[in-house]
């Protein structure tokens, strides 16, 4: 059995925030709850083995709720897996606990230091706005800070503009041609990010590049209509993560799982998942201005657009070989599956 990933459940069931398509709430709980769970550490190494019997390079630390609101169980997933030696090691975060200085600097050190490669960052957007309805409706927007006419798109004057207000930008007529100008227009405006209800996501990725611990950011963005759904959307968030020496993007359209647990969050997913017309725009894109680095085992395709790094793949496991599995999913019960939205898929 072929093993792309070992994945970790850290912390619980608890969340900071409120995304309406919480792929966890649509899937089995497994017996998570908002309590901070014991480890089973014997399976965990067993984990570990089986992952590296079946050549897996990349341990991925994720959640059923947000691993940072437990930094201190994240430190010790990192310390048991140190003697395995797997050469990638990421974690897939909201980042708002590191950006509100919630985990410290020192717990990232310490993080670097015991091997975590790649913070990835999930998203829905590049603009503050647009990620604040999905993540932190719950939190008031602020009044918008006074930005320059030349890094504010739309304000004339020095005028600050009304939070929330999205940018209106053309898309480029070249694959580079408007990257830097573009991007830093994006820039300023997810600077914004406080005032608009979320977080200041250049911010967030200066802690992570400082030249002691220079992890690499992934942006995982969902896509929905809406939100990033064609190639023009794309295209400025490929700008955005260039700007921000971001070397990876991924871009999972939302999904349903096979039986959803949460009506609500699956009445969202059906009311806004990527309609075909909007996929095939942003593979026409891809086509038109992308390179194919590789194909995945379990569908997901890796290209280069312009030297960024995108992944257009898939949030849900679905394994397309039978002798392959994206994910071997570690519980901190102690039990392994290899699917997220099927309890049975039970290993030990």
């Amino acid at each position: 059995m072929k093993i792309t990933t070992l994945s970790i459940v850290a912390g619980s069931l608890a969340c900071q925030a409120k995304c309406p398509f919480c792929v966890a709430r649509m899937t089995p709980s497994n017996n998570m709850t908002n309590k901070l769970p014991a480890v089973n550490w014997r399976n965990f190494r067993k984990a570990c083995l089986l992952a590296q019997s079946g050549g897996a390079s990349t341990v991925l630390i994720t959640s059923k709720g947000e691993p940072t609101l437990f930094p201190e169980q994240v430190t010790q997933y990192l310390e048991q897996l140190w003697s395995f030696n797997f050469p990638i090691i990421e974690m897939q975060t909201n980042g708002i606990a590191i950006v509100e200085g919630k985990v410290t600097e020192e717990q990232l050190q310490k993080w670097y230091e015991l091997g975590l490669t790649t913070v990835a960052i999930s998203i829905v957007h590049y603009d503050p706005a647009k990620n604040h309805e999905i993540y932190l409706p719950h939190r008031k927007r602020k009044a918008a800070p006074q930005l320059s006419a030349a890094c504010t798109p739309g304000a004339t004057n020095g005028e600050a503009k009304p939070a929330g207000t999205l940018i209106d930008l053309p898309v480029l007529n070249g694959p580079a041609a408007e990257t830097t100008s573009l991007g830093a227009q994006l820039t300023a405006r997810a600077a914004e990010g406080e005032a608009a209800g979320y977080i200041d996501l250049p911010k967030l990725f200066k802690l992570l590049q400082k030249p002691e611990r220079r992890f690499s950011i992934r942006l995982t963005c969902i896509a929905a209509d809406g939100y990033i759904d064609s190639g023009a959307e794309l295209e400025k968030l490929l700008a955005f993560a260039a700007a921000n020496q971001v070397e990876q993007v991924t871009l999972t359209p939302v999904t349903k799982p096979f039986d959803a647990e949460d009506k609500e969050a699956f009445d969202w997913v059906s009311k806004n998942f990527l309609k075909p017309d909007q996929l095939a725009n942003i593979k026409e894109f891809l086509a038109k201005n992308g390179k194919i680095v590789r194909p995945m085992p379990h569908g997901a395709v890796v290209y280069d657009v312009g030297g960024q790094n995108l992944n257009l793949s898939n949030c849900l496991t679905r394994d397309l070989q039978p002798d392959e599995v994206r994910s071997l999913i570690f519980f901190p019960d102690g039990h392994v599956r290899t699917n997220w939205d099927l309890a049975g898929s039970l290993l030990f």
